[in-house]
């Protein structure tokens, strides 16, 4: 299948706001906002469904997961005090051996 015009553009776009969703939804520091960039992920991905002509597919998507299972993760981080547990300043864990970490695995990753 070859994207032209403005199908093309669409899925740049589409895709690109997936990617950033998602990225921004594993670095949020707030619940909340960490869920709703998932949404935002969900709804770009079922975009790109619609892109593919799967529009079945695109629905079940936003209905199931987008309008179901978010609004139920909505609800119990709202219910649940979150803000008891971010008010604690202690480091854990410490950045060095993360990110070195992370690199090795990308290494094994790309490299096999």
């Amino acid at each position: 299948m070859t994207l032209t015009g403005w199908e093309a553009v669409f899925f740049w776009i589409f895709a690109t706001a997936s990617l950033v969703a998602g990225l921004l939804t594993v670095l949020a520091r707030n619940a909340v906002h960490s869920a709703l960039f998932l949404i935002s992920s969900l709804i770009s991905v079922a975009a790109l469904f619609i892109l593919l002509g799967a529009e079945f597919i695109a629905g079940v998507q936003i209905l199931v997961y987008v309008g179901g299972v978010m609004v139920l993760f909505l609800f119990v981080i709202m219910l649940v005090n979150v803000g008891a547990e971010e008010r604690g300043n202690e480091v854990i864990f410490n950045r060095t051996p993360q990110v070195a970490a992370s690199i090795i695995f990308l290494m094994l990753l790309a490299f096999g």
